[in-house]
């Protein structure tokens, strides 16, 4: 397994490192332990949970048809069935999030993601996105490179516009789980928010 370096430059915070895992697989999770992201600690039974939560959220649609995940407000590019995000799957310390990188302030850009504007609309499987949580939940969350904090991460999904979808694990009130609301959020309390209305 390779590592990379980067540096996140977030603006209320210091510098922190963030590690780029490149597997064997050629997966890549930009894993980080950033306070806005992981001010405590995120425990991956949690996690797994979470990603019964994802799974079971989600169960009503094919998860092998592409769909188009839209920023709110974002207009429509494609003829496909429109998915509204953010969208979080909750299980008490972890946070599974599907949101569009155009979502994120540039100065709260995930550790990693090129600093650029992006597009609110792009194009994934539910499928992709349920791998690619679980690919950041185990790499990042579960065996983490730095052993002495805890860790989270996330990694980009999507073919329309170079990749604009985050997926990405952090810690359920943190930081940066408040800086990006929710459009569809389950779990915490058991509630349910419901897609909203896409144009």
């Amino acid at each position: 397994m390779l590592f990379h370096t980067a540096l996140a430059t977030p603006v209320v915070f210091p510098r922190q490192p963030s590690i780029s895992n490149t597997t064997t697989s050629n997966r890549i999770e930009t894993c980080t332990f950033i306070p806005h992201w992981v001010p405590n600690i995120v425990r991956y039974p949690d996690c797994l949970g979470a990603l019964s939560i994802f799974h079971g959220a989600e169960s009503t649609l094919p998860t092998t048809e592409r769909y188009e995940f839209l920023a709110r407000g974002s207009p429509r590019t494609t003829t496909l069935t429109p998915l509204q995000t953010p969208r979080k799957y909750r299980q008490k310390t972890c946070t599974i999030a599907v949101a569009m990188l155009s979502t994120f302030p540039m100065s709260f850009l995930p550790p990693g993601a090129e600093r650029r504007v992006y597009e609110g609309s792009d194009v994934a499987t539910l499928d992709e996105l349920m791998g690619a949580a679980t690919e950041v939940a185990l790499d990042c969350v579960k065996e983490p490179r730095v052993r002495s904090r805890p860790t989270v991460g996330w990694t980009p999904r999507g073919t329309l516009s170079r990749r604009g979808i985050a997926v990405a694990v952090w810690e359920s009130g943190s930081f940066i789980d408040r800086l990006i609301p929710g459009g569809v959020e389950i779990g915490r309390n058991g509630s349910w928010v419901g897609d909203l209305e896409v144009e």
